[in-house]
């Protein structure tokens, strides 16, 4: 059984999915049970809205990926993931929280590990409940730019469910049954 799961693993996970539905909670099981590495999709981010003086919200978040997709192209950001991992490509890595298709399609072509496309999927109410219950200061604060910015976030993330062998894992709310995912996944028995 070892063996299967050490030939089946993949060496780096591309998480995305709508904001909320559990693409943290994936990365954080894998992290502690399967010694992945998790580092955010978009490293820099935080750092360039604060240098030039933006309030981190996730709506001021989601004006900057598509001024940045717009001014340098969407392979740009995935181009910049890429260059995060590359040096630990003998390492079992998590990029969390690819935002569109192309960026997906960008790390498939990497040449130096396995890349697996998760889709975390969760119904609305589910991701509402997790987004106020998480308490991030980028997340929205009211309940209307709540609603907004869940409808422009699945906007964006919702083709890369398209994605060749793609997986989708399916968060009802149940954190048993997510790991139960999660798990079949790594074994190889989840498709």
């Amino acid at each position: 059984m070892v063996s299967q799961l050490q030939h089946s693993q993949p060496n780096i996970i591309c998480l995305t999915g709508p904001m909320g539905s559990g693409k943290g909670e994936v990365g954080i099981y894998c992290r502690i049970k399967y010694g992945y590495s998790v580092y955010p999709f978009y490293p820099s981010l935080d750092i360039e809205l604060t240098r030039n003086q933006i309030i981190p919200t996730r709506r001021n978040f989601q004006k900057k990926l598509s001024t940045m997709q717009c001014n340098e192209g969407p392979y740009k950001i995935a181009t910049l993931a890429k260059q995060q991992i590359k040096n630990r490509c003998s390492q079992k890595v998590i990029l969390d929280g690819a935002r569109c298709l192309k960026e997906v399609m960008c790390l498939h072509q990497i040449e130096f590990g396995k890349v697996v496309t998760v889709y975390v999927d969760a119904p609305i109410d589910v991701r509402r409940d997790r987004i106020i219950r998480r308490r991030r200061s980028i997340d929205p604060q009211d309940t209307e730019e709540l609603r907004k910015v869940m409808l422009v976030d699945l906007h964006c993330v919702k083709d890369c469910k398209d994605v060749n062998g793609v997986v989708i894992l399916n968060n009802i709310g149940d954190i048993n049954f997510l790991h139960s995912q999660i798990d079949r996944l790594m074994a190889g028995t989840i498709d």
